[in-house]
């Protein structure tokens, strides 16, 4: 077959070939075959309609499946998507509103919670407020006092400090002086108790104080450690030698000199101490594995092998030959200050 004419669009015309006689074939449907090649026909065969595979009348169920397809389908089809859409629509629609009242709840919430917080911040800054007019009451008042008794309402443990204040204003003068302002604070917790480390600008220079805030508010001020006092200077406790136990407010570091009493190394730990002015030194021992050792290493490595302050209580060996070789007999406090009365002084763990 001619590819070309296989392919080219055709026109087919049937007509009715009628009958003539009773010998003659009987009418059928022939082809026209204008334009066209004829095709070989099989000898002594006619072409029947039914053989070309086409219909001389419609089928009927065909007709009524097409209807089917074109009209009740398509109908259901339309209206389905319509439903869709609405719901498709509808959900949108809820879903915005949801979230429109779901904002202003959230709006509703961060506004009440913007102003709890304001309240808080301001209740906060009233009672700080508060604590440094308290704080500010008691320095000034402690500053400006000339005698013993006014000085002894802001100071702390007062009976105890009572008879140290009368022996110290013995040689030392009062010299009241004007409070200006803190220069500087910080808070520390000793013994589960507040303190504040102030450094106070007065009228006459500069000074460190620590302050306890007591129950309802008020503020008591450590005196011993305001004024550094010791029972005996630094310089005639070198000089003198006694021999009872003096306690000092002294500062401490690791040495290893062994001399004289205490050259057995495996017996005694030795430190170097000095004053405040730190002109001056001495070398004191403590036994190894005493009560006394442990308290001072415990805080010499917690503040990582820098000089340390500390109240001991110290005195020379009975018949020594060193000039310069101490006995640490005790460590009444880890630092200058006694959170507690020193006879109620508890070890911070």
């Amino acid at each position: 077959m001619d590819k070309k004419s296989y392919g080219e669009k055709k026109s087919t015309e049937l007509h009715v070939v009628s009958e003539a006689a009773e010998d003659k074939p009987v009418d059928r449907l022939a082809p026209s075959n204008s334009g066209r090649k004829e095709k070989p026909r099989r000898s002594g065969t006619e072409i029947d309609v039914k053989e070309m595979g086409i219909k001389s009348e419609p089928d009927p169920v065909d007709l009524d499946k097409e209807s089917e397809w074109g009209g009740k389908a398509g109908k259901s089809m339309a209206t389905g998507w319509f439903f869709l859409t609405a719901l498709v629509l509808i959900g949108i629609v809820c879903w915005a509103i949801f979230n429109v009242y779901n904002a202003q709840e959230q709006r509703e919430e961060v506004i009440e919670n913007k102003v709890d917080l304001e309240e808080s911040a301001l209740d906060e800054q009233k009672d700080l407020q508060a604590i440094l007019k308290n704080m500010d009451t008691a320095v000034s008042s402690y500053l400006a006092a000339d005698n013993i008794e006014d000085k002894l309402a802001y100071v702390r443990h007062p009976e105890r400090i009572r008879p140290l204040m009368e022996k110290f204003y013995q040689t030392e003068k009062f010299q009241p002086s004007k409070f200006i302002r803190f220069n500087n604070l910080g808070s520390v917790a000793l013994n589960s108790r507040p303190f504040i480390m102030a450094e106070v600008i007065t009228s006459e220079g500069k000074e460190n104080m620590m302050v306890e805030q007591v129950e309802g508010g008020s503020f008591l001020i450590d005196w011993e450690t305001d004024v550094y006092f010791v029972p005996m200077e630094w310089g005639d406790f070198i000089k003198n030698k006694p021999k009872e136990s003096v306690e000092f407010r002294i500062r401490l570091t690791k040495d290893d000199f062994y001399a004289y009493e205490f050259r057995n190394e495996a017996e005694y730990q030795c430190y170097r101490l000095t004053d405040r002015a730190g002109e001056k030194f001495l070398f004191a021992y403590a036994k190894k594995g005493s009560n006394t050792m442990r308290k001072i290493e415990r805080v010499y490595h917690r503040t990582v092998n820098k000089p340390i302050s500390m109240i001991l209580k110290l005195r020379f060996p009975e018949g020594g030959n060193s000039k310069q070789c101490v006995i640490i007999e005790e460590c009444t406090s880890e630092r200058w200050m006694y959170v507690n009365p020193p006879n109620h002084e508890k070890t911070e763990e």
